[in-house]
């Protein structure tokens, strides 16, 4: 939530981070005329923002592609973030071990206003698989993870999110989510595509994170899904119970 404070922002920081958000958006290896694009901005305003950035390792320019990337201090950052975020910290080894027992993509990911993050990730080496990748930003009503996070808002929430008709829709999931405390997804999101997830509650009801399983259909199947429940909900109340430490 952000502080409700009387400062007028500043318009050349917004600038910059419209541009770095246009990487987040549409993908790396930028020209600065899709930039441009992206960002509403003119020519000379982008080239000024891009150099600046570039000058602080978090832009960097390819001259042979004439096309513009994140800088590598945005690892750092994100090492820093990865350290100071506590539900990750606790969720990270048990979370490791999960990929390894249900052999399918494991993700975890926390709200962000409208959008959720993951913040974790974990796919299978080799063989099909479904992926994902940490840092990646979806608006919170995607997927199984959206069907777990929006279980847990009021109503009004919900339909703002969605408008009444998809609300209507949507309460046979939210009620089996809220009773069981789990979804099964099957082939809802991506054809081909099934998968399970769970949230982490606080003692407020608030769903604090949301972990996941994702595979292919034809190897995440009906009896492999119903083995994955278990292991996730074993995670899952792992994780909740040391967090409760956490937060006490």
């Amino acid at each position: 939530m952000v502080r409700d404070v009387n400062i007028a922002p500043i318009r050349s920081v917004g600038r910059a981070i419209d541009i770095i958000e246009a990487f987040v958006n549409v993908g790396d290896h930028l020209s600065i005329e899709k930039i441009m694009e992206e960002t509403k901005l003119p020519k000379a305003t982008v080239y000024r923002l891009l150099y600046t950035l570039e000058l602080r390792g978090l832009i960097q320019y390819d001259e042979q592609k004439q096309t513009y990337s994140l800088g590598l201090k945005f690892l750092t950052y994100g090492h820093i973030i990865d350290k100071g975020n506590e539900i990750l910290n606790v969720a990270k080894p048990i979370l490791e071990d999960l990929q390894q027992k249900v052999n399918q993509t494991v993700m975890m990911a926390v709200p962000d206003g409208e959008k959720m993050v993951y913040v974790y990730s974990k796919e299978n080496e080799h063989g099909l698989k479904f992926s994902t990748e940490k840092g990646r930003r979806r608006p919170i009503t995607y997927g199984v993870v959206g069907k777990v996070f929006m279980s847990y808002m009021d109503q009004q929430r919900i339909e703002q999110l969605l408008g009444v008709k998809k609300y209507e829709q949507f309460q046979p999931a939210r009620a089996r989510i809220l009773a069981d405390g789990y979804y099964i997804e099957y082939e809802e999101t991506n054809p081909g595509v099934n998968g399970i997830g769970t949230g982490i509650i606080d003692r407020n009801d608030n769903c604090l994170a949301v972990i996941a399983v994702v595979g292919p259909s034809i190897l995440f199947n009906e009896d492999q899904l119903h083995k994955g429940v278990q292991q996730l909900l074993l995670a899952r109340n792992e994780i909740a119970l040391k967090l409760n430490v956490i937060l006490n």
